[in-house]
């Protein structure tokens, strides 16, 4: 298996707010990877690991 280094290059981008995220896509905050379950605009109450309503959205991976 790959590591999270390999994947963070390939296959993940850093989470910002108003982004644009789709189902399936991965996003890495503060060093773990995170991957979307539900397509939705970024915002700080989705954000993956702090945000109240973030396991709606993501989960860690």
């Amino acid at each position: 298996m790959p590591t999270l280094t390999a994947l963070s290059r390939s296959q993940s981008q850093l989470w910002h707010k108003t982004d644009q995220t789709r189902a399936g896509m991965y996003r890495i905050v503060n060093g773990k990877r995170y991957r979307c379950k539900v397509s939705h605009r970024n915002a700080e109450d989705n954000k993956p690991g702090a945000g109240k309503d973030w396991e709606d959205y993501w989960e860690e991976v």
